[in-house]
């Protein structure tokens, strides 16, 4: 974390204030990480990670000793390391690719000048599908070991990856049932388009209180729903239970919010208690018809109040309720 040291005379223009500090720190770390790291059975190598949090001033740091053996030093700004967690298909395996990728090229003559740092090449990678040398826009002496190439990014090659990030993950916050603008994002992504560009999100602040909870952001209103499970639930089949509830959200509510034009603007609530989550059983389920459906649920609200309680009873043997 950078300080405010220096921060109100240099502002921008300026360093981390202590950058000396910072080296020492960084030096032990590293001395300490690959010593213990080197004891492991099979040790092959390792990268410490430094992730700068600051205001946008530069972060420097120099090393007063050469990298330990079989380990990579990367430096990525925290906003940088958000994006590439974010990013699909992308791991920690897949950085090591990358880097040793990197070095391949480099081994062989030509260098890489990237100002941009370790995500803008995560972008010119995925750009150039998985490769980092454009093949096809070499020169026929660029292969000559001798003739020192460059091979230049472009500084502003993870522009698109992040408009791709937030793309995918659409960070907002949406007005909750309780009056509260609470933090929500993207579901996971399915193969589907058009689940993908549905406004449904699932929101982060009830997971850290243990609730699953998710919004569809319709035209009118928001329509949430949650899920409620015994407590001994198998918590998988919880999450596929509350699925389930979203992908009929996402059917359901914007039918809903133009059927009932005469509901406040206010968010609706609706939340699902399951009498009996079970888990994955064998026996095999007979369809059932409407009334039998019908009858293990009962539907329940109170008057001036946008919260709905559908209550599904433990279901009928033979007959799938869900």
């Amino acid at each position: 974390m950078d300080g405010t040291d220096e921060f109100l005379t240099e502002g921008f223009n300026g360093t981390n204030a202590e950058p000396s500090v910072l080296s020492s720190a960084l030096d032990s770390s590293l001395q300490q990480a690959s010593a213990m790291a080197g004891k492991s059975p099979g040790f092959l190598g390792g990268i410490t990670m430094l992730v700068t949090c600051g205001y946008g001033r530069a972060v420097t740091a120099t090393l007063t000793r050469e990298l330990p053996t079989n380990w990579r030093l990367e430096s990525l700004a925290a906003y940088d390391l958000t994006a590439l967690n974010w990013l699909p298909d992308f791991d920690v395996l897949a950085l090591w690719r990358l880097l040793d990728s990197r070095e391949a090229v480099e081994a062989q003559g030509p260098k890489f000048l990237n100002v941009n740092g370790l995500l803008n090449l995560v972008a010119w990678s995925r750009q150039l599908g998985g490769h980092l040398v454009p093949h096809g826009s070499l020169p026929n002496e660029f292969a000559d070991p001798d003739a020192g190439g460059l091979i230049v990014i472009p500084q502003d090659t993870l522009r698109g990856l992040r408009h791709g990030v937030a793309l995918a993950w659409a960070s907002r916050r949406v007005l909750n049932p309780e009056g509260r603008w609470v933090k929500v994002r993207k579901l996971d992504r399915s193969e589907f388009e058009e689940d993908n560009a549905a406004p449904l999100y699932g929101s982060q602040e009830d997971v850290h209180a243990g609730k699953l909870r998710a919004v569809y952001v319709a035209p009118r209103r928001s329509w949430w729903i949650e899920i409620a499970a015994p407590d001994a639930a198998p918590r998988d089949q919880v999450y596929q239970h509350w699925m389930m509830l979203c992908i009929w959200l996402r059917r359901a509510a914007p039918v809903l919010d133009r059927a009932y034009l005469q509901l406040p603007a206010a968010p609706v609530s609706i939340t699902v208690r399951f009498a009996e989550i079970v888990g994955v059983t064998h026996e095999l389920l007979s369809p059932a018809d409407a009334a039998k459906v019908r009858s293990l649920f009962s539907i329940s609200a109170e008057m001036g109040l946008s919260n709905l309680t559908i209550d599904h009873w433990s279901r009928l043997r033979g007959v799938c309720g869900a």
